[in-house]
């Protein structure tokens, strides 16, 4: 008979063939087919070679023979088999779990029992919110066939961050001029998000209008109300605000009163001035002078607690911001001349 020749994936597919039968000899008898064996080359195949197959014929008259063989030649170039994972969505990227190649289940080849399956690699889409990461795992035989599963994960965060304003609704007195300049980080907000980052931006409306970040520190504020809004965004644009007031007062009513002790004077004898510095409000008072020039006495001293008494020079700071609603005095006195004879005037 005519020798054979196939080809098969796997070293496992090149079984014995079998002989051809309703061989006879030249006298017409059947031939007996005897099976000589098989030879691997190489020995033993892993995904390429040849396994030959061979009988031998042997005529009745026991000397004529005749060898038969069927060649398989072995190549494995089927890939093995896998499924894609299911989609998975996460909200931050630090949720994007840790590659698991024990994910992939139900792969299988047609000649290893066992393909291998490793983590190929990330790949994103370059986008936020969503970013759309694709995931492989390759799925490789014995012989190096591979395919590619793949993951698809979505990350998209809709959470909004938190915010806290620090401070409520505030009343401040102008520190220069007719402004307040906003000094520390007291009135600046705090936030945190889901995420990790997050920016702060605040907004000024109303008395004052103005935009910036971070901090108010330095920033200023007109007279009236000023409305703060402090606003947390996230890299998806998720946001939050909060807000308070600031109400600048610049002006003030300030009254002023004098009286003198005692009344009438008496020549030749002291004589006491009482000042009295009202403020109605609304701002506190700033930079404020009292100017007296006496002329009723020579060498006139004052004393703000009627005890301790001083040279006055004719002008008077006081000392700290006199609040609304709240009053200070400044006594005056000296010695009337003995030759005072006019009404005092002063």
């Amino acid at each position: 008979p005519e020798n054979v020749s196939s080809t098969v994936s796997c070293p496992e597919d090149a079984v014995d063939p079998g002989p051809p039968a309703n061989i006879t000899d030249e006298c017409g008898r059947e031939v007996i087919p005897e099976l000589v064996g098989s030879v691997s080359t190489p020995d033993p195949i892993t995904c390429e070679g040849t396994v030959v197959w061979t009988y031998r014929y042997t005529a009745c008259d026991g000397t004529a023979t005749a060898i038969w063989t069927h060649t398989y030649t072995v190549v494995d170039e089927i890939p093995p088999t896998a499924s894609d994972l299911p989609p998975i969505s996460v909200i931050c990227l630090e949720d994007v779990p840790t590659p698991d190649p024990l994910l992939v289940t139900d792969e299988t080849d047609n000649c290893d029992p066992n393909p291998l399956v490793e983590f190929a690699g990330d790949v994103s889409n370059g986008e936020i919110c969503p970013e759309v990461i694709t995931r492989s795992y390759s799925v490789t035989d014995l012989c190096g066939n591979s395919i590619l599963v793949t993951q698809l994960i979505t990350v998209d965060d809709n959470v909004v961050p938190e915010i806290t304003c620090s401070v409520v609704d505030q009343t401040v007195d102008a520190n220069t001029g007719d402004t307040y300049i906003h000094s520390g980080t007291t009135w600046d907000a705090s936030a945190t998000d889901n995420c990790g980052e997050v920016q702060l931006t605040y907004t000024l409306s109303g008395a004052t209008t103005a935009s910036g970040s971070t901090t108010l520190d330095g920033v200023e504020f007109n007279e009236g109300v000023t409305t703060v809004t402090w606003t947390a965004t996230d890299p998806c644009l998720n946001s939050v605000s909060c807000s308070f007031t600031v109400t600048v007062y610049a002006s003030l009513d300030l009254e002023i009163t004098k009286t003198a002790n005692p009344d009438p004077a008496v020549a030749g004898e002291e004589i006491t001035y009482t000042i009295t510095v009202f403020n109605h409000g609304p701002a506190a008072t700033q930079n404020v002078v009292i100017t007296d020039n006496i002329s009723a006495f020579s060498s006139p001293t004052y004393s703000t607690d009627g005890v301790t008494y001083n040279a006055w020079s004719g002008n008077y700071a006081l000392p700290a911001e006199l609040a609304s609603g709240s009053s200070t005095i400044i006594y005056i006195r000296g010695i009337l001349s003995i030759n005072q004879c006019d009404p005092v005037s002063n």
